[in-house]
């Protein structure tokens, strides 16, 4: 059954990090699609429809009204959208598939492994819980190559009621003025629960 292709604007624009930002991609009215926290959409350019991106909801299924991708500038798709995409224009958004989801169970304990961009998804999940006031215990183990590359700087990890349920989040790196293949360390803990 082929899904149903919608055009959005772009509301918002974030800028994550130097090379990534967040997209908040409007719905419009009368647009009320049932998906899960954790899956992907599609998008395109108007200009250019046979060049297609997937990208991880960065945003709950909770929310309601808009969608939210994180991209970091790579490859030739997310390279226009971190140095073009603008707050107005229009995306085309095939609507959300994928069966990356969290489960979330009482008294559980969900722990969440990311490296880099791969994180994007997780800030979802991170919602969710939060919106939904969840008794599951969430840890985040999230690499990346040095401090300056942290997405989110853990902001949706380390505030408000997630961490105060969530035992650690945690971003793994090392200092930039050690290079590659360096030793990885903690930077930063939550408090336990």
């Amino acid at each position: 059954m082929p899904k149903n292709v919608v055009l959005m604007e772009i509301e918002k624009v974030t800028w994550e990090l130097e090379d990534t930002k967040t997209l908040r991609l409007k719905w419009p009215e009368n647009y009320e699609p049932v998906y899960q926290t954790g899956q992907f959409i599609t998008l395109y350019w108007p200009d250019c429809p046979k060049y297609k991106r997937a990208y991880s909801l960065s945003s709950s299924a909770l929310d309601r009204g808009f969608y939210e991708v994180t991209i970091k500038r790579d490859g030739k798709m997310g390279t226009r959208m971190v140095d073009w995409a603008e707050e107005g224009q229009k995306l085309h958004v095939i609507p959300p598939v994928g069966r990356f989801l969290p489960v979330f169970e009482p008294d559980k304990h969900l722990v969440c492994i990311a490296g880099g961009s791969g994180v994007t998804p997780f800030r979802g999940f991170a919602r969710e819980a939060t919106q939904s006031k969840m008794s599951t215990r969430m840890t985040l183990l999230y690499s990346v190559r040095t401090p300056k590359d942290i997405i989110f700087r853990l902001k949706t990890f380390n505030t408000g009621s997630f961490a105060t349920r969530s035992g650690r989040a945690a971003a793994a790196g090392r200092p930039a003025s050690l290079g590659r293949g360096a030793p990885t360390g903690v930077l930063r803990q939550a408090p336990n629960a």
